[in-house]
């Protein structure tokens, strides 16, 4: 199959070839030689013979491999030797990530999605956008003597954007799968982006978290929340969110990523 990239993380994806290669290739030359004869043929009473030409022609192109190819490179390596390399190429999850451990490289199909909290206050949101839009129009709003009754003050508008801008919320992505309660979650690098990380697609990453049935992930990072003992940290992830707010937690059983490749 030749697949689509909505997600490559090229940087990844070269320390993981280096790993496996002892380095990364450079541009390469491909020759192709097509050889071949010209000739005639002459007829004379019984007399026969014939004369030909050979001839050859070669053809030279230079290549540079792509991220694509490099991918696809480093998926048959790891198919040759999923033991070794700590792959697993998930087709029963309810058995498969059970097992895995951190670090552990997981190829699997999920149904993506935005949480709706990422999507409201998440570094790109629509409404981080529409503060720092009021923001920058009020001024002018005033000035031109614009009835703004309704609108939130000058003071108002800073208050509510330093409150977003101490919230930090990443552009993280969700995935299920209807056959699981096993949920996999990561946070998306928009260098790495290539198109819209949603919807059935395919993934590689290697996992970064583990988060276990009946513990829970917060989607918001707030000042002070990593304070504490690690088993404080324990306890928390233990406790149940308050009610009405358990859409902006991750519940397990779920896994976080460290993403390799989102594609379809």
């Amino acid at each position: 199959m030749i697949k689509h990239f909505a997600y490559l993380n090229e940087p990844m994806l070269n320390q993981f070839i280096s790993a496996i290669e002892g380095g990364l290739g450079g541009a390469s030359t491909r020759r192709e030689s097509h050889g071949g004869s010209r000739g005639g043929e002459v007829d004379v009473k019984f007399a026969k013979g014939s004369g030909a030409q050979s001839h050859e022609e070669e053809t030279s192109r230079d290549f540079t491999e792509s991220p694509a190819a490099r991918f696809e490179r480093l998926f048959a390596a790891v198919a040759t030797d999923p033991d070794g390399f700590d792959w697993i190429d998930v087709s029963q999850p309810n058995l498969e990530l059970s097992t895995v451990k951190r670090g552990t490289l997981l190829s699997w199909e999920c149904d993506f999605y935005t949480p709706e909290v990422v999507q409201i206050l998440g570094k790109n949101s629509e409404m981080r956008s529409m503060m720092r839009m009021m923001q920058g129009l009020m001024p002018a709003a005033l000035g031109a003597g614009l009835d703004t009754s309704g609108v939130p003050g000058a003071s108002e508008l800073g208050a509510m954007a330093g409150v977003l801008d101490s919230i930090t919320i990443d552009h993280i992505i969700e995935g299920d799968h209807e056959d699981t309660p096993w949920k996999v979650f990561a946070s998306l690098d928009s260098t790495h982006l290539l198109g819209d990380v949603d919807g059935p697609m395919g993934f590689m990453g290697k996992v970064k978290r583990i988060v276990s049935e009946g513990s829970y992930h917060p989607l918001i990072s707030i000042p002070g929340m990593d304070f504490g003992s690690r088993e404080q940290r324990r306890e928390r992830a233990r406790q149940a969110p308050p009610v009405g707010q358990e859409q902006n937690f991750i519940s397990g059983p779920a896994l976080e990523l460290d993403l390799l490749a989102v594609f379809s």
